[in-house]
């Protein structure tokens, strides 16, 4: 398994960031009406982002737990007819190719 890689400027940066979001937390404890409002709209996301991540870690769990065995499909002979053959008409490339240039002085 890989680990990550935090380097001093990152988690200096990561710091600074939340030092900024604490203060203005601390504004909105109180009573400036734009840090309420900051700090609503910061943790409205919060909540979203957790309620995707364990909307997707009940998807994952689910589909572990009925997943469906790969059922091999029969390969038809090359040469037969049939919807299931494998054998299919070559396609038209024709129209893939770009038209030469035109050289105009």
């Amino acid at each position: 398994m890989v680990l990550p890689q935090f380097s001093l400027r990152m988690v200096l940066g990561l710091v600074a960031v939340l030092g900024f979001v604490s203060l203005v937390m601390s504004r909105g404890l109180q009573g400036s009406a734009w840090a309420m409002g900051a700090t609503m709209a910061l943790a409205a996301l919060v909540f979203a982002f957790l309620a995707y991540a364990a909307a997707f870690g009940l998807v994952f769990v689910v589909s572990k737990v009925f997943q469906r065995q790969a059922i091999p499909r029969r390969l038809s002979r090359v040469g037969t007819t049939g919807a299931d053959s494998l054998s299919a008409p070559p396609r038209d490339n024709s129209n893939l190719v770009p038209p030469p240039a035109s050289e105009s002085l």
